[in-house]
């Protein structure tokens, strides 16, 4: 009889104890920003986002497609709403020093294939991408070329200020992988 009201007693006092508190619920009450997401994507601390990619040496008119995850810190909206993608000439640092900067031409070296370079989040969605085109016809073997992607501002999103530059590298293999 003792153990089962010793047993009760924790039950009672953990049940009342559990009441007690409120639930922590945490809510973003900022602006709708717009990041690069950090899923899955190499991450330079300081330098946002660098994806790498590596055509073969005699690679001659090739070209390769890929998506770059966005995601929307907000609550979702009813309609669907965008943010704009850019090229940024040069990336810079907290103090102000370039540390990298675009020689990657569009047209040339990479194509947005967003239309009207925004990238569009459907209605209820918290999910998008920048999508992109490399070729590897006008770079040669060795050569490396960089592109500076922004995301600028839409209606009503904004970039966020920690996740809005993401460096895509395009180059060609200097020399032919060795023989197996």
């Amino acid at each position: 009889m003792k153990t089962i009201s010793k047993l009760l007693s924790v039950v009672l006092v953990s049940v009342l104890l559990s009441g007690c508190f409120d639930d922590v619920v945490k809510v973003y009450e900022g602006p709708p920003v717009v990041e690069f997401a950090q899923y899955g994507q190499p991450f330079s601390p300081g330098l946002n986002y660098i994806a790498t990619a590596t055509f073969p040496h005699d690679a001659a008119n090739s070209s390769a497609d890929f998506s770059l995850n966005l995601q929307l810190i907000s609550e979702h909206f009813s309609s669907d709403t965008f943010i704009n993608v850019a090229v940024a000439q040069d990336l810079v640092n907290a103090r102000g020093d370039v540390v990298r900067s675009t020689n990657a031409t569009e047209g040339v070296h990479f194509e947005i294939l967003n239309p009207n370079k925004r990238a569009v989040f459907p209605a209820n969605s918290s999910f998008s991408t920048v999508d992109l085109r490399i070729f590897s016809a006008s770079i040669n073997p060795g050569q490396q070329f960089q592109v500076i992607l922004e995301l600028t501002e839409g209606d009503p999103l904004l970039p966020s200020q920690n996740h809005k530059y993401y460096t895509v590298r395009v180059g060609k293999a200097a020399t032919p992988p060795p023989a197996p």
